[in-house]
């Protein structure tokens, strides 16, 4: 690749307004310095789709011009820090997934641009929930699936996303909880309650992570969601009856988590395509389109509280009953001796009854 720059004449670089080079099989790094005042300062830069090794020189950020710079699903490493971003005022697309590049932005950085299409699936941005999204306010399009991220969605993220039509977050260790409200508020972990403003999402996904709690009931505000996937967490509770409201709704997975309940019908949720397995995994769930029958569910529940209210109350009888005897026999010798006595009375008249029964059953025989 550096070969590549060092053959193109100067005359060639300033009359560049866009550098298209995907699927071109290049190979090597991307060269560590270029005199990028030279250039007419290109709109586009696209090497995605390529075999190009080494890290992401910093002249990348002289590119002042730059609204689109792709370098996804190359074998780039190093790391991204804020000098390849500072310059970039005019980007509105950048995006870098499938590589092994570590974005390093300091926490307190304001980054100069407000990004539309943010595409960093495999890249290295965690433990921490990238804080630089925070001022990203336009977006249209963001992966960061992933991404090697182990926190809580911050409170602030989906009022800053709130114009996204597609969030990927999977393949992360997202922690938290569903909260059952949407109205904004700060929350200590998990994902915030403004998910209902996401008006404009089409597709969210944050499968593989590590939710728990429940799914909103107000999950049914998004309506223009197409796609769904909440699979592999810890969810738990019922399936809220409002998922039926997503009129727009072409996929839905909802398998491996800790769901219970009813299935609910209706709209979308009856012309999904292979419906039993979007809610596989799933012991506690019942109805269509699932072979288990809610009413048998049902009386299974019963039994199980009837055996354990038989037993707690066989437990309070001990209690409340045998404990006191056991309480005034150790303070009260009359008490020990009265007890004795009861018990061998009892078991004389016993041995008495159980002696006849058996003489009387052998003269039968």
């Amino acid at each position: 690749m550096t070969e590549l720059f060092n053959r193109l004449h100067g005359c060639s670089w300033r009359n560049l307004e866009m550098f298209f080079l995907s699927y071109c099989n290049l190979t090597g790094s991307l060269p560590t310095a270029i005199h990028a005042r030279t250039l007419k300062q290109p709109d586009l830069a696209d090497l995605s789709s390529n075999n190009l090794t080494g890290p992401v020189p910093l002249w990348i950020g002289e590119l002042t011009n730059l609204t689109e710079l792709t370098l996804s699903y190359n074998k780039l490493d190093g790391a991204i820090y804020e000098g390849h971003l500072l310059g970039l005022r005019r980007l509105e697309k950048l995006s870098l997934s499938g590589n092994s590049v570590a974005i390093t932005v300091n926490s307190t950085l304001v980054p100069p641009t407000n990004l539309t299409d943010i595409q960093l699936r495999s890249c290295r941005i965690g433990p921490k929930f990238p804080t630089w999204l925070r001022w990203q306010t336009r977006l249209f399009n963001l992966d960061i699936s992933n991404a090697s991220i182990s926190d809580v969605v911050p409170d602030w993220f989906w009022k800053a996303a709130s114009s996204a039509s597609i969030i990927n977050m999977r393949f992360n260790k997202i922690q938290g909880s569903l909260p059952s409200s949407m109205e904004f508020m700060a929350l200590t972990g998990g994902i915030p309650k403004v998910i209902g403003t996401l008006v404009a999402l089409t597709n969210l996904n944050l499968s593989w992570n590590s939710l728990t709690g429940e799914i909103p009931e107000k999950i049914g505000s998004l309506p223009q969601l197409e796609s769904l996937d909440l699979s592999h967490n810890m969810l738990s509770g019922e399936i809220p009856n409002s998922i039926a409201s997503l009129t727009y709704l072409s996929h839905m997975n909802l398998s491996y988590n800790n769901l219970s309940g009813r299935i609910p019908r209706g709209n979308q949720l009856d012309v999904l395509e292979d419906p039993a397995s979007i809610y596989i995994g799933n012991n506690g769930l019942c109805g269509y389109p699932l072979p288990k029958n809610c009413s048998m569910l049902i009386v299974k529940f019963i039994e199980m509280n009837w055996t354990r209210s038989f037993l707690l109350s066989t437990i309070i009888g001990f209690v409340v009953v045998i404990l006191p005897v056991f309480y005034l026999m150790l303070l009260s010798s009359r008490w020990r001796h009265n007890c004795f006595m009861f018990v061998e009375g009892l078991y004389d008249r016993m041995y008495v009854q159980v002696a006849i029964a058996c003489r009387r059953l052998r003269k039968t025989s």
